[in-house]
């Protein structure tokens, strides 16, 4: 099934016919177990090829942890685990067979849905239990396809039916890999007909209830998409023409609401306490030795969240210097605390202080251009995980753990260089749309800031 499901059949794409764990003892023994294996398999015998930590970086569902790599000795692929004696006693003793079910019933919706087989679906959501677990929106294959884009792309309106008929049905509304929704393959298919009396009548009932969070600039783009390609081919379908643009349009409102609602924060005092306002909303900073100084340090309070973010746009990267400390866009920083934002033509980077330590994480320029136009960063310190972030564009492109307290900077934010360090003067370009927060943004409510960049 999983080769099927996952890979669309190509068994060559299977890592884990062959799988092994490491039990350790405790979460030392763990560190120095991976670190050993990374040590010993370097060469052509035994060669490490994937290293993923779902440990310390992120769990799985139910909070099931494990370290895992992908180790090629000789000509075969091995999946090696590494875990606790602690964790593994929990996996098998206490959530291990209900994962494996769970997995079974939701990959099976899939498959059935792949194959066109109502008559296995019905099946399968008949036994005692099932419909009240089956999820048809968690599992996707390698195409980020769910069941209902396989059912849409197929027009087969027995297999949406029942996918639509079960406590937690399919969301119409989900994109594949390629942000096209179900209407879309329907279409592409030539299943008109489907497209515009099964799956659109849904589409609309559901359009007013979908939540917020899922309401961003992709959905609407790959509304408009489906519409787009019904006018060039088959414009006679009225009735698609007009849903398409009635929901895209509803979601657009959305989008505006959240923008208009977040601009009495952009550029204004949002923190309830008056601590941190924005003097200056929008800020041409034209020429090399070009500051702005706020009245306030915006930075992590002790034992508290934070989020900073703002928007910028270069006019001139050729004064870039070569050294990254020397590029300023953003620096509350001093000897030994603080933090700033820094960077080079090919790297963006965060520099906070833990402990009188600078530590940094880096966006390289391969992810992605940071250059041209109007960009979006964002500082997020999470203290309950005593994790900090940085997201480029509303997509977090980077995060580490720390491990002791901010050490914080007697003194006020400077946006397009650092005056008090010599040579940090480099940014020729704007920032406007600036956030502080003694709280985490949401994802929705980056994502939402990022949108601001141009509005």
């Amino acid at each position: 099934m999983k080769v099927a499901v996952k890979y669309g059949g190509d068994t060559s794409r299977l890592v884990d016919a062959n799988r092994c764990t490491v039990e350790c003892q405790n979460i030392d023994d763990l560190f120095k177990s991976v670190n050993v294996a990374m040590t010993i398999w370097d060469n052509m015998k035994g060669m490490v090829v994937e290293l993923e930590d779902k440990f310390f970086n992120r769990c799985m569902e139910a909070g099931y942890r494990h370290v895992q790599m992908l180790v090629r000795f000789g000509a075969c692929l091995w999946e090696v685990q590494f875990n606790t004696t602690a964790m593994l006693h929990a996996k098998h003793e206490c959530g291990h067979k209900a994962y494996k079910t769970m997995r079974y019933v939701q990959e099976s919706l899939l498959l059935h849905s792949m194959r066109d087989n109502p008559v296995n679906l019905l099946s399968l959501l008949s036994i005692p239990g099932v419909r009240a677990v089956a999820n048809p929106n968690v599992v996707a294959d390698k195409n980020g396809m769910r069941a209902i884009h396989h059912a849409a792309f197929r027009g087969s309106g027995q297999c949406t039916k029942l996918l639509l008929d079960i406590p937690t049905p399919a969301n119409v509304f989900l994109m594949d890999a390629y942000g096209q929704l179900p209407c879309k393959l329907a279409m592409l298919n030539l299943r008109w007909d489907y497209a515009a009396t099964t799956l659109l009548p849904v589409m609309l009932e559901k359009a007013p209830t979908l939540p917020e969070k899922e309401v961003d600039e992709s959905l609407v783009a790959s509304l408009r998409d489906a519409k787009d390609y019904v006018n060039a081919i088959n414009p006679d379908r009225t009735k698609l023409l007009q849903g398409l643009d009635e929901i895209a349009t509803l979601f657009n409102a959305v989008i505006q609401s959240r923008l208009k609602g977040l601009s009495k924060k952009v550029g204004g005092s949002f923190q309830g306490d008056g601590t941190w306002e924005v003097e200056q909303q929008h800020m041409v900073l034209p020429s090399r030795e070009a500051c702005f100084e706020f009245s306030e340090g915006m930075q992590p309070k002790s034992d508290q969240s934070f989020s900073f973010a703002l928007h910028y746009k270069f006019m001139n990267k050729g004064t870039t210097k070569g050294a990254i400390h020397e590029n300023i866009i953003a620096s509350c920083h001093g000897d030994g605390c603080g933090w700033e934002f820094r960077y080079t033509l090919s790297k963006f980077c965060l520099m906070v202080t833990f402990g009188h330590d600078h530590e940094e994480i880096i966006f390289n320029s391969l992810d992605g251009a940071f250059f041209d136009g109007w960009h979006q960063a964002v500082f997020l310190l999470d203290y309950e995980e005593k994790l900090y972030s940085l997201y480029m564009d509303g997509k977090k492109v980077s995060e580490s753990r720390f491990h002791n307290t901010y050490t914080s900077y007697n003194g006020h934010l400077m946006v397009g260089a650092n005056p008090k360090w010599r040579d940090r003067c480099s940014f020729c370009g704007e920032v406007k749309n600036i956030l502080c927060l003694d709280r985490l943004l949401e994802p929705q409510e980056i994502k939402t800031h990022a949108l601001a960049a141009t509005a």
